[in-house]
């Protein structure tokens, strides 16, 4: 059936206000020095990073129970960063003279030792299982571009792998794993070469030919990225973002004809994209549509941002909800030159929002109108995965209650 539009919208009333989203920690008086985030597990409730001050520096992990701590080190482990967190956030990995992994049910740090040729492993994945994943260095000639490394990962049970090389004829091969899908598959990239592999442990490699290294999703099926297409009349590359997957490529539009554009992450279902356009440095994309500004959404949501900028937003939680990056305060008197520290940005979902402006307004409903006739995903507003008439009274309760 399709829904037509009455006068009587205005009635419904204006939405309650959104309550805020944003926390921050670090670089206050007596506090920790936090200088980066490396990664947001999948449900946003853990952030993991560096610290440069503070615990004597080093890697730290961030929770909204228990805030920022420290991560101990394995003995006579130095030089240490975490790297990754795995989903649930239970466990961490990280590089230093040895790689390393932490286990929140012990709280306590495992070196991983290294591989029988004796050089070092560098990890950038770990799982809840948990299974680490990374690079190893096969040969070393003295730091340069010519090193080569071969996809590694780790495990309390298997100890340290490192997996056979992916092309075997390749002479410099320079392969790591970035990302561990949800079935075990490792997603194994290379500088030099133009699409990613998918590794099983103890099985094989398969090509993924369709798409180019880049952000993947959990499932192996969706990979986003930027595509250099040309410069512009000053001299700079000129880029699109762009979707791939097995059945083709999606370009991601922008709101200016022509503006470089680049994406980084995408939620595990694929909806939402983060990354930047030469006219918004921190855009998510939305069901591939144009981009909106996060950080004015998350003002029009209602979230107090007074005195911070986000320097980058460079992580996403898997859900979509949860953004983290570097965020500098000016106007702090103990710090007349600004201060830097890690900020944490949560955006609860608010369907009733059908055009994503971050407002809850009449235009919502003739937007949502819209999207019902067109049987679109954000018709459903009871997360039932139908749309059909009963979505029409989720959006007025939606609607009335506002944005959480």
């Amino acid at each position: 059936h399709i829904i037509s539009i009455g006068l009587g919208v205005a009635a419904l009333g204006q939405s309650a206000a959104a309550q805020s989203g944003f926390l921050s920690f670090g670089s206050g008086p007596g506090e920790v020095n936090v200088i980066s985030s490396q990664r947001v597990s999948a449900d946003g409730e853990t952030v993991i990073g560096f610290a440069s001050a503070g615990f004597a520096g080093g890697p730290f992990r961030w929770t909204r129970e228990t805030g920022i701590r420290p991560i101990p080190g394995p003995p006579g482990v130095t030089d240490r960063a975490a790297k990754a967190v795995s989903p649930d956030g239970q466990s961490v990995a990280g590089n230093g003279a040895d790689a390393w992994v932490w286990f929140a049910s012990t709280g306590e740090s495992v070196s991983v030792g290294r591989p029988p040729s004796g050089l070092r492993v560098g990890f950038d994945a770990i799982s809840n299982e948990p299974v680490a994943a990374g690079s190893a260095l096969i040969i070393d000639r003295t730091g340069s571009l010519d090193d080569a490394f071969l996809p590694a990962y780790w495990s309390p049970d298997g100890g340290l792998v490192v997996a056979p090389p992916v092309l075997p004829d390749e002479e410099q091969p320079r392969w790591g794993a970035r990302q561990i899908l949800e079935d075990g598959r490792m997603y194994v990239v290379s500088l030099g070469q133009p699409h990613p592999f998918l590794y099983t442990p103890g099985g094989g490699y398969e090509e993924l030919a369709w798409g180019p290294s880049g952000a993947i999703d959990p499932t192996g099926t969706t990979i986003v990225g930027g595509r250099r297409i040309g410069f512009n009349d000053q001299g700079f590359p000129v880029n699109e973002a762009v979707v791939w997957t097995r059945e083709g490529e999606f370009i991601l539009p922008t709101n200016e004809p022509g503006e470089s554009a680049g994406a980084f992450a995408l939620s595990d279902d694929g909806r939402f994209i983060l990354g930047g356009t030469g006219t918004i440095d921190r855009a998510l994309w939305v069901d591939q549509e144009p981009p909106v500004d996060l950080i004015q959404y998350a003002t029009n949501r209602g979230v107090d941002l007074s005195g911070w900028v986000f320097i980058n937003v460079i992580r996403m939680s898997g859900d979509g909800r949860v953004f983290a990056g570097p965020v500098n305060r000016f106007g702090d008197p103990d710090w007349p030159q600004g201060r830097v520290d890690m900020g944490v940005l949560t955006l609860e979902p608010c369907p009733a929002d059908v055009n994503f402006d971050g407002l809850l307004l009449p235009d919502d409903f003739t937007e949502w109108v819209a999207r019902f006739n067109a049987k679109h995903i954000r018709c459903d507003q009871n997360g039932d995965n139908a749309c059909d008439g009963s979505d029409f009274f989720a959006w007025v309760v939606g609607y009335s209650a506002g944005c959480p």
